[in-house]
């Protein structure tokens, strides 16, 4: 029988290990959180979400930050923290490039519906009276059937376009809606809060197979230099194409 024994990493000890993939192999890493964030110019990197307006963020816990340390390459870790190949092949089409931030180890609410819901109540409260009627429906049903049996638009093009696509729903958009459907109500969660189709809800990352990944939480956006110490490194992600495979289970 063995126990696993914690071991806390400072970000500096974190970064000298994942820049040599050096695994930790014999515990459980505490200590560091991170996140993957996307952008095309400096400015975009100045924040835990490349949008201004974003009020939560997505972030990766210790026992993830452990798991990326093991990564094949750079592509791994956009699977992993549940990033399907087609939002990330149209976002490098968009000129946009993935660094992960790392930083201390802080208190963040899991992904699960119960907090999804929470935390729009408290972050959202314009949108909230629009979601709340649907709590049971969006906790129950599969993305896949919200999409073909309650909305007439494809929730994931629309996500993928953004603003240009007549559908894609900002909170302002959102809000000026009376009574919204079940299937405009996931996405808005789509396009605001980033609820892909492969939110699972029970605080876990999935791939495109239908794997689970690693635990993902979600905290409030916030500037990265508002951290007592941080550290930033470029992703190496090649041009994609559409033969790229999903990474093999490990």
């Amino acid at each position: 029988w063995h126990v696993w024994m914690e071991v806390h990493l400072t970000v500096d000890e974190y970064a000298k290990r994942f820049e040599e993939k050096n695994q930790l192999q014999d515990g459980n890493l505490r200590g560091v959180c991170g996140r993957i964030i996307k952008g095309s110019v400096p400015q975009d990197f100045e924040r835990l979400s490349d949008r201004m307006d974003k009020k939560l963020a997505w972030v990766i816990g210790p026992d993830g930050m452990q798991k990326l340390l093991g990564r094949k390459d750079d592509l791994d870790l956009l699977f992993e923290v549940g990033h399907d190949l087609e939002w990330i092949q149209a976002t490098l089409k968009a000129g946009n490039k993935f660094k992960l931030v790392v930083f201390p180890e802080l208190d963040c609410h899991p992904a699960t519906w119960d907090n999804i819901f929470a935390l729009m109540e408290r972050e959202y409260p314009e949108a909230w009276s629009r979601i709340k009627p649907h709590q049971l429906e969006l906790s129950s049903t599969p993305y896949h059937v919200i999409q073909s049996n309650f909305t007439e638009f494809n929730i994931k093009e629309a996500n993928l376009q953004g603003w240009q696509h007549p559908s894609f729903l900002s909170t302002e958009r959102f809000t000026q809606m009376d009574d919204p459907s079940l299937g405009y109500v996931r996405a808005f969660l789509m396009n605001e809060v980033g609820l892909t189709h492969l939110f699972r809800g029970d605080g876990m990352t999935q791939n495109e197979k239908g794997e689970p990944g690693i635990k993902e939480f979600l905290i409030a956006n916030r500037r990265i230099d508002s951290f007592s110490t941080y550290h930033l490194f470029d992703l190496d992600i090649l041009d994609l194409t559409n033969e790229t495979q999903l990474p093999s289970p490990s």
